[in-house]
């Protein structure tokens, strides 16, 4: 589904990212883990389309996806959240949802830029309104938010918003979901909630999508992981199943050896 194959990136000349290699298949959840500085925001910059790889390239299903906008690279089946919220609070819960589903897509005809065919209120635009509202109440109901269609972004909690986040990239539908650790902030109970939903969403779908998570929280990423890959100074250290790569001797050295 999702192949990097020696992603190199550099910055200035230094290196953040050194000859890194691995795949996602189709439906896997692969957890992600690494220390402060080893490469994990990086590479999924580099994923999402945000810096562009020194060398190396990324596909996906197949297709080529690196150096493209992350506009493109969504539109390849590719969606992401943040660490950050990005919310608009005065914006209802269902409107937030949408907002991603809108976002720089073409179409009412092969000429016609699509926000024209909104404008214009034409048959397709209305049948695209429709759908995109049917896949955000969705999303919003898998999540957990599906009463709360019309409250304000802002008043809801913190952890609704984060669920909130998710809901917006899962109504894009896409093939891989990369989460940019989505617990950060939350509380250890709000964060195991919140992880075991988004990997049941991966493997109980109707549609197989590939989870790619990064998670601090080493035991919580071995638990609920498929596969686990470690980054460290830039390069993947380990990669395999969550007990391979706990018994891995680099692993034990960063997990336990620096405590």
């Amino acid at each position: 589904m999702l192949d990097v194959d020696s992603a190199h990136m550099s910055f200035g000349g230094v290196a953040a990212l050194t000859d890194v290699s691995f795949s996602v298949g189709a439906g896997e959840v692969v957890g992600v883990i690494g220390p402060n500085g080893s490469g994990k925001s990086t590479l999924i910059n580099v994923m999402s389309g945000f810096y562009r790889p020194t060398k190396g390239t990324i596909s996906l299903g197949g297709t080529v996806i690196s150096g493209r906008s992350p506009e493109a690279i969504r539109r390849a089946g590719l969606a992401r959240t943040f660490q950050n919220l990005r919310l608009v609070a005065e914006m209802t819960v269902l409107d937030n949802a949408l907002a991603g589903t809108f976002l720089g897509l073409t179409d009412g005809g092969p000429l016609t830029p699509r926000w024209i065919a909104d404008v214009l209120g034409s048959p397709g635009a209305r049948r695209r309104s429709a759908r995109m509202r049917e896949h955000a109440e969705a999303a919003l109901a898998k999540v957990g938010l599906g009463g709360r269609l019309g409250l304000r972004a802002g008043v809801l909690s913190y952890a609704d918003q984060k669920r909130l986040e998710l809901a917006r990239a899962i109504a894009l539908r896409p093939r891989v979901l990369v989460l940019d650790e989505p617990t950060a902030g939350m509380s250890v109970e709000d964060a195991d909630e919140m992880v075991r939903m988004v990997t049941g969403l991966a493997r109980d779908g109707e549609e197989p999508l590939s989870l790619f998570l990064v998670e601090h929280r080493l035991e919580l990423v071995l638990e609920v992981s498929d596969r686990v890959v470690v980054m460290d100074g830039g390069r993947l250290v380990a990669d395999g199943d969550p007990a391979t790569v706990a018994a891995d001797p680099h692993v034990r050295s960063i997990y336990v050896g620096g405590e």
